[in-house]
């Protein structure tokens, strides 16, 4: 049952790929692509990464976001993913047998196939992983190490208990089993040797850890000694115990290299630890995986288990095949990971320092052991491996007679010391701070403690090259330290670290600062636009003497500034309530920041915005591109401008062709105007939206209203490249716009859209605006699958059959209305454009919408117009202003604050259209309290109100 539940997730998991969009690619260094780079660069956008080394990156990417890569497609229905390391030349022409391969650049291979593990096992002895298992955490570790060992009696004392005699009892015991291969009815028997094993030692908490794979249970072993001070963190050592040879596994797998050699390491380490009563500030937890020579399955399970249990694992050491050593070689491989290279040279100074080895590298981002399960989910790993690979690999001859002992024993006495060096590291410091002191030659430093009980002092390095070498500065009882005698202007690298009553040393932590006598202009300079103010932001300055920030503010672009407020060192926003004008009006601000000494920065960069007020009509966008109106589907600019000039016939409006910006759209363009319509007519290139969706989001939240109406809106809103496509409730297309999914083939044919709203008419597609042979109708119109909340405005028309493919979207959703936050929106997925019912969108925009039009008009709305245009200032201390609009101004009357309880506080006698003025009293004369209050209007049995802060 299991396996079907993972099958399941598997094409589950392709499946989700493919109606994302994304499609496999393999990034390579050949073309251009450096991969270390590309994984951690801040610009990498959507991309699921299932492998990368050195050479090359394996990703499913957006074509759309990526267009200049290229694409192999997805995994499909029960296709898996493998990637086979380093096949033969016979292997390869077995393999190509079982499906689709692709080579990539090392000699790798990449395989899609439905084949099983067991099968592909059958025709290929190298290594191969099943990548849709688990795609990567990238990770970039901060681990930093000394650059030179202190010696530790301790440590050499742990190393010097490992036994040849021991290791070389384990292997042979584990080889005397016969076969370890995991499909042989002994597989609980061998793990519950191991486990008996641990128990001898003393390690009574060992157990199995049970899972299934290929319609089999398959079984780990745990063992944890506990650690003294943090037994919730661990250092994991590991390696797997299963076994297979090409001859008859079932019967005869002796296994001894591959991989009892890793087990024996897990096991002696064990009973040295054990044996000497070593107590580590950590657990250390012993794991033997099964099935792994069939793509990790058992560490796989292992590693994703401690991701579910939130654990945290300092660090895993993994052994395989660590006992071949014929030429006596005084060498250890480490094979690196990338993010945890630091980890990988420090154990190699250890190997150095406390065996008889020197360590070396191998190959980068190994995915052919059970390290690879675990740092894919992100965990720290070091990798153990012979220098000397085995010649008897998978093979009846990998016997205890063909290995070397002695060289497995020092092999781990270097893991030996590599584990209880992590295990006992103390805490390291967090919130590491490099400050300005602000006179130009100090810095302060600054960290929190870890709850460690047992640490002696900080150590602090300060250089301006690496501080590693510069003289340690001792700090004790302290959380700080200030530098002083620097050099202003020079910048200076600073590490920080721990050290225990032991002398164990922390990892290193690392910052930067640079000394001046004036403070840095602020950075990170924002202006938004919030209902009737613009919002400030700014990062705050570090510097030690802060005395606060000056913000200066211009209503002309070009013209000098003037002061409009200071603010305190520890602020980083202020709400600007000053800003009513003209709609033409913009606001341009900038400001600096000022020390204690009154000297003064550099002012930081300019910001333009004007707040939020929505009352000024319609404003139309044009996205499409300047067709040259060579046929129906590239009308020119010119013919589209004049059909939406018509259709805005009677409404106060505005245009923008965003292609005409040399920037991307801002809040500050749009939030002055009460519905903004959208529109692109480009088969195409629908993407402008998505890069400014977040302006999108705040204008409606706001009380805006978005109309847009064009080609693929999925497309456009979320750069969706693949149908059917479907959207998580927390997207942005399915809770601001109201879209969970979408449908669209180019064979299917749409004449129209039928209304579902009594007061709207249908829309039919100008025969002018289509190709003749397309019978009146156009092409490319996806099918919108509503979110719930949302309504359906129009369906899908069409004259074919809905069995047809020409017809089989008939009746589904092609204009959807949604509301969020303050707002609405309306998403249709073709071009008004191509109708020939202008007036149409009159009604919506005048029904739906509630937009005013001309009063001679006869669709203007029954109710007259009616509004509190604008409140200012608002917040406000000692008075505030009320702009009242209506369009019979003889009529109103009632204009009246309340609280927030509803009770009246004060009536302003309003009795037509203009300004009043609120001294924030009652009507009996009394100065009101801060709070939120509400302004109310009514005329005619119709009411408008808006929201006042009072602050005193």
């Amino acid at each position: 049952m299991k396996r079907t539940i993972i099958l399941a997730i598997l094409v589950n998991i392709a499946a989700l790929l493919s109606a994302s969009g994304l499609q496999l690619s393999v990034l390579t260094a050949e073309k251009g692509i450096d991969p270390l780079k590309w994984v951690k660069s801040p610009q990498r956008t959507d991309a699921t990464i299932y492998y990368y080394n050195d050479e090359y990156i394996i990703a499913a990417l957006d074509p759309a976001v990526y267009p200049d890569f290229e694409y192999l497609g997805m995994p499909a229905g029960r296709e898996k993913l493998y990637l086979i390391e380093s096949p033969d030349s016979l292997e390869r022409i077995k393999i190509q047998t079982l499906g689709s391969i692709h080579q990539l650049p090392n000699g790798d291979m990449l395989l899609f196939s439905e084949v099983g593990e067991v099968k592909l096992r059958s025709e290929c002895s190298s290594q191969f992983i099943n990548l849709l298992l688990n795609p990567i955490t990238v990770q970039d570790s901060d681990f930093g190490y000394p650059e030179v060992l202190e010696y530790r009696t301790e440590l050499a004392q742990l190393s010097q208990m490992v036994s040849a005699d021991s290791v070389e009892a384990f292997i042979q015991s584990l080889q005397d089993m016969q076969t370890r291969y995991a499909l042989a009815d002994n597989r609980l028997e061998v793990a519950n040797w191991i486990k008996n094993t641990f128990q001898r030692f003393g390690i009574s908490n060992a157990h199995l850890q049970e899972f299934t794979w290929n319609d089999t249970q398959q079984y780990n072993v745990v063992a944890t000694i506990e650690g003294t001070m943090f037994p919730d963190e661990y250092v994991v050592v590991g390696g797997h115990h299963d076994s297979i040879t090409y001859t008859n596994p079932l019967a005869f797998a002796p296994g001894a290299d591959d991989n009892a050699s890793g087990v024996a390491a897990a096991l002696e380490t064990a009973r040295v630890l054990v044996q000497a009563n070593y107590q580590p500030k950590c657990s250390i937890r012993f794991v033997t995986f099964a099935a792994e020579e069939f793509g990790l399955y058992g560490s796989h399970f292992s590693a994703q288990n401690s991701v579910d249990m939130g654990e945290n694992i300092r660090l895993m050491v993994n052994h395989d095949m660590i006992a071949n050593n014929p030429d006596n070689l005084d060498t250890v491989r480490l094979m690196p990971y990338d993010g945890n290279l630091a980890q990988s040279e420090y154990a190699s100074m250890l190997v150095s320092e406390y065996s008889s080895l020197s360590a070396n590298f191998g190959n980068l981002n190994s995915s052919s052991s059970d390290s690879f399960s675990y740092w894919s989910r992100g965990y720290p790993v070091i990798y153990f491996y012979e220098q000397d690979f085995s010649p008897v690999y998978h093979s009846n001859e990998d016997v205890v007679a063909n290995l070397n002992p002695a060289y497995c024993a020092e092999v781990i006495k270097g893991s030996l010391v590599s584990t209880v060096s992590f295990a006992n590291m103390p805490k390291v410091v967090s919130g590491l701070e490099v400050r300005d002191y602000g006179d130009g030659n100090s810095l302060l430093v600054s960290w929190q403690e870890p709850l460690d009980s047992d640490i002696d002092h900080v150590m602090l390095h300060v250089s301006t090259g690496d501080p590693e070498q510069s003289e340690a500065i001792a700090v004790y009882d302290a959380d700080s330290y200030v530098v002083t005698g620097l050099v202003e202007g020079q910048m200076y690298n600073v590490m920080v670290y721990t050290v225990d009553t032991s002398g164990n040393d922390s990892y290193r932590q690392y910052s930067s600062g640079v000394p001046f006598s004036s403070p840095m202009a602020p950075q990170d300079f924002t202006a938004s636009p919030i209902p009737d103010a613009v919002r400030l932001n700014w990062r705050t300055n570090q510097e030690c003497d802060l005395a606060g920030y000056s913000i200066y503010r211009s209503t002309d672009f070009g013209a000098s500034f003037s002061l409009l407020t200071t603010a305190d060192a520890s602020d980083s926003t202020y709400i600007d309530t000053d800003v009513f004008g003209s709609v033409e009006q913009y606001y341009y601000y900038q400001m600096q920041a000022i020390d204690n000494d009154g000297n003064t920065s550099e002012y930081g960069s300019q910001s333009i915005s004007r707040p939020v007020s929505l009352d000024q009509g319609i404003l139309i966008v044009d996205e499409s591109s300047d067709g040259s109106g060579s046929n129906p589907f590239q009308p020119t600019d010119e013919m589209v401008d004049q059909y939406y000039a018509n259709a805005m016939d009677g409404f106060d409006h505005d245009t923008l062709d965003i292609i005409t910006l040399d920037r991307d759209l801002s809040l500050y363009d749009i939030c002055v105007y009460s519905t903004v319509v959208w529109h692109n007519t480009d088969l195409y290139d629908a993407s402008s939206p998505y890069y400014i969706r977040e302006v999108i989001r705040d204008y409606i939240a706001f009380g805006g209203k978005l109309l847009y109406t064009g080609y693929n809106p999925t497309k456009a809103f979320e750069l969706n490249a693949g149908y059917p496509v479907y959207f998580d409730a927390d997207s942005y297309i399915n809770s601001v716009l109201g879209i969970s999914g979408a449908n669209f083939s180019t064979l299917a044919r749409f004449s129209g859209a039928i209304s579902q709203v009594d007061q709207f008419g249908d829309f039919t597609i100008d025969p002018d605006k289509t190709f003749e042979f397309l019978e009146d109708h156009i092409t490319r119109v996806e099918a919108l699958y509503p979110a719930p909340g949302a309504q359906v405005w129009y369906t899908y028309a069409t004259e074919y059959e809905q069995n047809s493919a020409y017809g089989e979207y008939e009746g589904l959703a092609v204009a959807v209305y949604h509301e969020y936050g303050e707002g609405k929106s309306a998403v249709f997925s073709f071009p008004i454009y191509a109708a020939n019912q202008g007036d149409q969108l009159q009604q919506i925009l005048t029904v739906g919408f509630g937009e005013s039009v001309s009063n001679d008009d006869a669709l203007a709305p029954v109710s007259p117009a009616l509004q509190i245009a604008a409140i200012y200032p608002n917040p406000f201390t000692k008075s505030t202003r009320l702009v009242v609009k209506g369009s019979d101004e003889k009529q109103i009357s009632d204009l009246k604050i309340y609280n927030l309880r509803g009770q009246l506080v004060r009536s302003l006698g309003a009795t037509k259209s203009g300004e009043y003025d609120w001294d924030g009293k009652d009507d009996n004369g009394q100065t009101i309290g801060s709070g939120i209050y509400f302004a109310r209007i009514r005329q005619q049995g119709r009411t408008a109100q808006r929201k006042l802060l009072r602050l005193k």
